[in-house]
Formats: structure tokens, sequence, C-alpha cells
């Protein structure tokens, strides 16, 4: 068995400048930071024309993976205002969560939703079936006997549109 480096990157999420999402992953990447912007395509329309474009499912906020040796050259990247933090401890997101919340986001985007409103906790479900299989959330209500609402811890809660029966109770 191999020991983790304790310099070893971990995910963590940044608050940005408003509408620099896009910008900044790419600054990042140059510094060659990995960095993530969840986006989603939505059709805009102005008064000459309708055009489809890009915009982030989280505005303000973008998600890099950097070793804590590197974390000071996220926060001098132009645009990026602070990390999300606990007390003044920036939050460290478990990778296992990051990779789910990126293969949701990138096998449904058209029926993920995101809120920064505060949720009560519900009974504690994960998903057995369908493209979010294995991902471990919290019921929060039933709309149409559907909803299920999948808490993400620091950066708000994915809404998914769900058929109750790819779902399972499970234990805390």
């Amino acid at each position: 068995m191999s020991a983790i480096s304790a310099d070893a990157p971990s995910w963590y999420a940044v608050r940005t400048s408003s509408r620099a999402e896009k910008r900044i992953v790419c600054r990042l990447k140059e510094k060659g930071i990995e960095a993530y912007v969840p986006l989603r395509v939505e059709k805009k329309k102005w008064s000459d024309r309708i055009k489809t474009v890009e915009t982030p499912l989280i505005t303000c906020y973008v998600f890099v993976r950097v070793a804590s040796g590197r974390m000071i050259d996220v926060l001098r990247t132009q645009g990026v205002v602070g990390y999300v933090r606990e007390g003044s401890v920036p939050v460290v997101i478990p990778d296992r969560q990051m990779n789910d919340f990126i293969r949701s986001v990138d096998s449904v985007p058209h029926s993920v939703e995101f809120t920064t409103s505060e949720l009560k906790a519900g009974e504690p479900i994960i998903v057995t079936r369908g493209p979010l299989s294995g991902m471990k959330g919290e019921m929060i209500e039933y709309a149409n006997g559907h909803k299920l609402i999948i808490r993400l811890n620091s950066i708000g809660c994915a809404t998914v549109e769900i058929d109750v029966e790819n779902i399972e109770r499970r234990q805390s």
C-alpha cells in the first residue's frame, strides 16, 4: 500500500467575480492548475436573433484541484475572490463527491438545477439505477412523485428529476 503524499491535490470551490467563471478557468489552466466550471447550454433571445450559449450552472464559483503548496497561485489569479471556507479553513471537496458531481453534470445537464438556498435535511437515499447510479444524497421532497434533491456539501444542492423506483433508502 502506497502512502498518500502530504501535498496531494484536493478539490476546492472558489468564489469568483461575476460573469468571469470561464475566463478564470482558462487562466488557471494556463498556470497548470486543474479547474472545472459546470456549464449548461441555453438559448438566448435578442431582438434580432436567437443564439445558443454556454453559461455556468453555479454562478460565481469555480472548482479547482490543487495541492496545498499551490493554493496561493489560485488566489493570485485575476477574478478569484477566495476559497469557500468553513471558519478560517478552505473546505476540501472529497474526490468521490466531486467526480459524482462532474459525472452528473456531464451526463444529464438538461435535468440538473442548482440552488444555494438552505434546505432541511431529509432521509438519506442512494440512486440505484440510471446515469446518477451510486450517488448518495438526501430526499427532501416529492414533487409529482419524482423530485429528488441531492445535497452537495459546501456548494448548495442539485435538484434532479428522477423516477422514484431508481432510488432506495440507505442507512446513515
